[in-house]
This record gives structure tokens, sequence and C-alpha cells, in this order.
């Protein structure tokens, strides 16, 4: 891919058609090719000169109340429906990119660590940031302009900041354009979840865990944002379901900002981390008779386990992830320090035997 070409604010498109005429294409799709330059977006292709209008009349309306799009600035024709869009730069990386359901054997590892990571990133999103989504995406389709959900690297994410929409295409109506709620429901789970990405590793059992729970955070966010939207609980996740079935929405017993309160987790924590902390003990080789001095340890940290279950579900405060991270060091040191008492004890108890 070539570099971006630096260029000055205001340049006029017949200077950046110039400049593309002497470089090659950064990308090429269907039928268009795109020339990318520091703060625009220089496309040459098959031009509806009716529909760049409509889009470039909505952009400056949806650009006005905030929404996250890459605007259509101007356009000029070479000839009949042929000819330049000028576009603004969206910055950031594709949400998802673009692959094939019969992936290269050799580009698997690639492709499943972009997946997982991307999905790990999503989960660790506010809850602003899903109801930002949400109602760009129903403010956009109210302008008559159409979305793809099927061209996920027409989403352009920036971590901690916001998707925006790149590549839109007006439509020249409502009844075009406009969709039930459940439909977007369903689009945005299939353009959040990358669908053939979904159904090409769920079944890998080396990265299906981590699908399904950084997907079940992603999705509860969303169910809140559509709620807002006037869809039941109900609706929405049979619709995420029959999206992406392994992550199975409504089994979990920790829902955002439905989380058990504060004295029964802790209860629950405590049987919990007497379970975890047995298996770490035997997994360590210390016998199953000292158990119980190690729940002296266990009940210094009693909300760690909550804290993890928290932390699955990407809804750690700051502070709570220093406490978490605090926690970890300190049992593990507790232990430690068990494991040595308990070799001091052996070998005084050898030594007097001796």
């Amino acid at each position: 891919m070539q570099s971006t070409q630096e260029i000055a604010d205001n340049v006029s498109i017949d200077e950046l058609i110039e400049k593309s005429i002497k470089i090659n294409a950064n990308m090429k799709g269907g039928n268009k090719k795109c020339f990318l330059f520091e703060n625009y977006a220089l496309l040459e292709g098959y031009i509806d000169e009716n529909k760049v209008k409509l889009l470039i009349s909505a952009g400056e309306r949806l650009k006005s109340k905030g929404v996250n799009i890459a605007r259509t600035l101007e356009y000029k024709l070479t000839d009949k429906e042929y000819g330049y869009l000028l576009q603004e730069r969206a910055f950031g990386t594709p949400l998802h990119n673009r692959i094939n359901y019969d992936i290269p054997k050799e580009d698997i590892p690639f492709q499943k660590q972009l997946y997982i990571s991307r999905l790990e990133a999503l989960a660790a999103e506010s809850q602003k940031f899903y109801d930002k989504f949400v109602d760009d995406w129903l403010e956009i389709q109210n302008e008559k302009i159409k979305i793809d959900p099927s061209k996920t690297d027409n989403f352009y994410y920036q971590e901690g900041k916001g998707i925006t929409f790149i590549d839109l295409e007006a439509v020249g109506s409502v009844e075009e354009s406009e969709k039930s709620i459940e439909t977007v429901c369903s689009e945005i789970a299939a353009v959040l979840s990358a669908s053939n990405k979904y159904w090409n590793f769920i079944g890998d059992e080396s990265v299906s865990d981590i699908i399904k729970n950084s997907l079940s955070v992603v999705f509860t966010k969303l169910e809140s944002s559509l709620e807002k939207k006037g869809m039941t609980l109900e609706n929405i996740r049979t619709i995420l379901n029959s999206r992406c079935p392994a992550v199975g929405l409504g089994n979990s017993t920790i829902k955002n900002d439905k989380l058990e309160s504060k004295e029964s987790m802790q209860d629950k924590n405590k049987k919990m981390s007497i379970k975890n902390l047995r298996n770490d003990i035997l997994s360590c080789g210390v016998i199953r008779t000292e158990i119980e001095t190690q729940v002296e340890i266990m009940q210094k940290y009693h909300d760690l386990d909550l804290l993890r279950a928290k932390k699955e579900q990407g809804l750690l405060t700051s502070d709570e992830v220093v406490m978490l991270h605090e926690s970890e060091i300190n049992i593990a040191k507790s232990r430690e320090e068990y494991r040595k008492s308990l070799n001091k004890e052996t070998i005084k108890q050898d030594i007097s035997e001796s």
C-alpha cells in the first residue's frame, strides 16, 4: 500500500486529481479506486451525480449533529457517469478487515489474533461508546443514506473515541434506507461481531472462550443501548443469540448494571474462592489437610473473584483495576510465603526425627 500523501488543508479537488495521476491507488474496490492524503480521501470511479448531491447535503446536516461520518465534500465529473469524489479522511483502522469464509491456512493465526484483539478492545469500551454508535446509525438511516453491514471495513474504529462511518451511499428515499429497529439490531450485531470471522473461529477451542466472553460484554452493552430505543430485552436477546448462538445471552448470572448485591456476591465469592484456592494449592503440591489454613488468606481478599468476574464483563473502574492487580500479587505472595513455611516445618520435622 502506498503511503498517505501530505497536502495542505483547503486544497482543491483539481490539485488532488493531478496528484493522484502520478501515484498508485491506496485501495481498490468493486468500481472505485481510493487515494489517501493527509486529511482527505479521493475516490475515482462511477458517480451518480444526483445521489452525490444528496450525500453532500445530508453529510453537512449529520456533521452539525456530531454524527461520526467521513463526509463527501465535493465531486468532479470527467465523463457522464465517471469522475472523482473528495471525502474527509477517516482516522483509525477498519473495525474488522474483510475476509473470505475460506481463510488460507497460512493466514489463519494472524486473522485469529487480529479478531480476538479487536473483540477484547470493543469489550473494554464504555456504555457511552455503544450509545453513540447506535444513535449515529439511526441518524444516518434517517437521512436516506444506506449503511452496508457486510462491509465491516467501512466502519473505522478509534479506541476510546468511537466508530466513524465511511463510503456511505445516498439512496434517495426513506423507503429504501429505513429499516426496523429489529433489523438495525441484527445489522449492528453483524458489524460488531464480524459474522464471517465469528463462524470461522468460534469452533476453535483455543479462542472460543475469549470470543464468547468478549462478545457477551459487547452485546450486553448493546442491549442497554437498544433498550433505550424502545426494544424489549427479550427481543434483543433473541436477535443477538440468533446472530452468535454460542454467546448465550441471558445465561450469565452477571450482567451490566444488573450485578447481584455485593453481600450475596461476597457469599458466593467465598465459596468460589475456596474452590479455586483448593485447586491452586493442590496444583502446587500442598497437602489437602492444610487448606483450612489457606482460607485465612482467601478471606483477606474475599472480593478477588468478584473483581475477576467484573473484569470478564468489562465493568472494572480504574480503581478496581489497580485493586485487582494488587490483590493478585499479594495473594500470590501469601501463597508463596505459606509454601515456604511448610517447607521449613518439614525440614524441622526431618531434623528432629533424625
